[in-house]
């Protein structure tokens, strides 16, 4: 666990010095999604009120069976449209890790970035599915094993992002689960501490809601950097595989970013 308090104050350093760079990408982000839901629950909207009324009219026709039918069909289109509602925020997620992956690393974060990542919506998707599908499974025995599960799998999405990197949605959950095995308890309480963050910044009028996108994101990127590329926490090692001795590995362009701190706490 010795490792939550350097991702901590590593995710917090950057944001204090570079929350304006966040500002602009995450109000159009959060515009993009206000567009999207008003649409997509609209059509929610629509299809119980048309939900209703067919269901109603199958019951009249065969009976009890008939109702349960609709009922079965208008519950599968709204699980349908939910699930594709949060498929569609992929991209814009990926392109937002991308920038502000590129923003830790010394580079720049702009709109542009958000929409940098759109040919990877179908690896992202599948990847979001296979975690959400992960995470939800281990919730129905206790709350634990959920954050067990989100916990190990925590650098999936990042691995997805990473321009360096693209991977696959199984190479990248198996990666995440070797980059984290280490830190198992860490990572749980970590992956805990962050929900609880997130969960109380929501509750704050109006600034709060701005808020948890730019904290999550740059508190998740944090045991990234340290774990795959190496600086800027002290006595990081890159990636290997199991049985393998980690490769030396020179840091990217314009990496660590240019304010870090060479005596930052490991």
């Amino acid at each position: 666990m010795d490792k939550i308090g350097p991702w901590f104050s590593f995710g917090f350093d950057h944001l204090q010095r570079h929350w304006q760079k966040h500002l602009v990408p995450a109000l159009v982000f959060y515009a993009a999604i206000m567009v999207v839901v008003s649409v997509v629950v609209g059509v929610i909207f629509v299809v119980m009120m048309a939900g209703g009324v067919l269901t109603a009219l199958l019951a009249e026709a065969i009976g009890d069976v008939g109702g349960l039918i609709g009922m079965v069909l208008m519950f599968g289109i709204m699980f349908v449209l939910i699930l594709g509602l949060n498929l569609l925020f992929v991209p814009l997620q990926l392109g937002y890790m991308r920038g502000t992956l590129t923003l830790m690393r010394g580079g720049d974060f702009t709109v542009g970035d958000l929409f940098g990542a759109l040919r990877l919506t179908g690896k992202g998707a599948i990847a979001m599915v296979l975690l959400m599908t992960a995470v939800m499974t281990a919730a129905l025995f206790c709350y634990l094993p959920a954050f067990l599960v989100a916990g190990m799998l925590m650098l999936t999405m990042p691995l997805v992002a990473d321009p360096h990197k693209e991977l696959g949605p199984i190479e990248a959950m198996k990666t995440s689960y070797e980059l984290m095995k280490p830190h198992f308890w860490g990572a749980v309480l970590y992956t805990f501490l962050i929900g609880m963050l997130t969960g109380v910044l929501s509750y704050i009028p109006i600034v709060g809601p701005l808020l948890v996108l730019p904290v999550a994101m740059a508190l998740l990127m944090a045991p990234y950097l340290d774990l795959v590329d190496g600086p800027p926490l002290p006595g990081a090692q890159p990636f290997a595989p199991p049985g393998q001795a980690p490769p030396p590995q020179a840091p990217p362009a314009g990496y660590p970013d240019p304010g870090y701190d060479p005596n930052y706490p490991g």
